[in-house]
């Protein structure tokens, strides 16, 4: 009984706001896709800097002089996007707030498809590999998350 409450509830509240929960999707995938074209835009020299830096880590790594405890990387991890979060939830209490919960969400797009991009355009299939392995397992939680957090935020400003 209560499950199905919840259910309805959710459903209508997605009903409801369609419309903006597919503007801030749409916002989203464009910093993604603008995230992906600005790895083209990249001099000859910066991609080799950022290239011998990511080389350079995984050398070290590799090494074992980057050692740290997974439970150290999850409580991090979680801090730093629980703070992410918890900013556009203010900004969503505030008249001003809608501009830059926008920015946020198009922002964290173009992280994304930046990181994606550089790692497929510089490593190739394994690039893509590796994207898939460290990059997508989270955001496969973070991405919903902003986006629902950003359409309840973008909401709150217009109550």
């Amino acid at each position: 009984m209560k499950k199905k409450r919840v259910y309805e509830t959710v459903t209508h509240h997605l009903h409801e706001h369609k419309s903006l929960y597919l503007f801030v999707s749409i916002l989203f995938l464009m910093g993604v896709v603008f995230g992906a074209i600005v790895v083209n835009s990249l001099s000859l020299t910066q991609r080799h800097d950022l290239f011998m830096y990511v080389s350079q880590f995984f050398h070290e790594m590799n090494n074992g002089y980057i050692v740290t405890a997974p439970s150290e990387l999850f409580v991090n991890s979680f801090t730093h996007y629980g703070k992410y979060i918890g900013f556009m939830w203010i900004l969503g209490i505030s008249l001003i707030g809608l501009p830059i919960i926008l920015i946020m969400i198009f922002v964290k797009g173009v992280v994304i498809g930046f990181t994606v991009g550089f790692l497929v355009n510089q490593l190739g299939g394994q690039g893509f590999l590796l994207a898939l392995v460290s990059v997508l397992p989270q955001n496969l939680i973070l991405v919903p998350a902003f986006i629902v957090v950003g359409t309840l935020a973008s909401r709150f400003v217009y109550v």
